[in-house]
């Protein structure tokens, strides 16, 4: 996936994206009075939800965000996590690098890896699962874990890190 250079602040998902330039039709034709902004808001949350997440955010507790695919579960995710206070460490594990934080965040990454070319795939020697990764997040004492995306045995881990107080998204 692509990346936006600047990733989308949780205000500009609460309020409409303001643009400047029109909104391109099929075969290049400019649609007639319609700009951006009514076309492709971001208005996807009530200013009043974006602060209760902000609250939930500072209170370190436990966020899980879901929806159908390409609903935008990521985005808000980084939005959310974008305001986290620069003192918390956020430690994240993903299967596909998409959460990207900004710079003055105390933030480590973490990313499964498969098997390298030329090894058998049996093999596991180099592989390393969520599963792993979460119990490795486990031992960097985080204030929060996030994990892109759950869908199988690490949900345990997950469940587990709840129960030992560590908040997660």
């Amino acid at each position: 996936r692509k990346q936006r250079e600047i990733p989308i602040t949780l205000a500009q998902l609460a309020t409409a994206e303001h643009a400047r330039w029109p909104v391109v039709g099929p075969r290049g034709a400019t649609g007639q009075g319609s700009t951006y902004e009514e076309v492709h808001s971001h208005k996807t949350l009530s200013v009043l939800m974006a602060a209760y997440f902000w609250l939930l955010l500072e209170r370190t507790t436990n966020v899980l965000i879901a929806g159908e695919t390409n609903s935008g579960k990521t985005t808000l995710m980084n939005a959310i996590l974008a305001l986290a206070n620069p003192k918390c460490k956020i430690v994240t594990a993903e299967d596909v690098l998409e959460i990207s934080l900004p710079d003055h965040l105390h933030w480590q990454r973490l990313k499964t890896r498969s098997y390298r070319a030329g090894l058998s795939p049996t093999s596991g020697r180099y592989e390393y699962g969520l599963q792993d990764l979460l119990k490795l997040a486990l031992r960097f004492s985080p204030t929060i874990l996030s994990l892109g995306e759950m869908r199988g045995e690490e949900s345990e881990s997950v469940a587990a890190a709840i129960t030992l107080g560590f908040s997660t998204m």
